[in-house]
């Protein structure tokens, strides 16, 4: 019993050594403090994505018109032309949140369709902040 046990050490060892010849070699040097480490996660990504349901949001009703990257842009809204606002044009920065809201809730006539009977306060509000993270590199006016 006592050699059977000695033989199962053994093959662990041997294979543990070979898996160990066959990786590649490492790099001794450790990161400084403040040094980031490849593929390490960031302090920024181990938080939730608070704008995650806005983002969904936004892909399922807003992007077909405002585009991926929010610039708008010529359109047709109800087969009449129309012009999307650039939501990373300073004009557009400039405007309240409180105008944003108004225009995603009430709509815009002819412009932009009304979204209060679809989306809920703080799905809209989401889409605001994610509007001004996303697209315009700030949480707000």
């Amino acid at each position: 019993m006592n050699s059977l046990k000695h033989l199962t050490v053994a093959a662990g060892a041997a294979l543990f050594i070979a898996a160990c010849a066959g990786s590649e070699p490492t790099n001794d040097k450790k990161p400084e403090v403040n040094e980031k480490v490849e593929g390490a996660p960031t302090a920024q990504d181990s938080k939730p994505d608070e704008l995650a349901s806005a983002r969904t949001t936004y892909q399922e009703y807003c992007i077909r018109c405002h585009k991926p990257d929010g610039k708008g842009g010529p359109n047709d809204f109800q087969g009449n032309p129309i012009k999307v606002p650039d939501f990373t044009s300073e004009r557009v920065k400039a405007l309240p949140d409180e105008k944003y809201i108004k225009y995603i809730t009430n709509g815009e006539e002819g412009e932009m369709p009304a979204f209060k009977d679809r989306l809920t306060p703080e799905q809209i509000n989401g889409l605001v902040r994610m509007i001004r993270t996303d697209f315009q590199g700030n949480e707000g006016k």
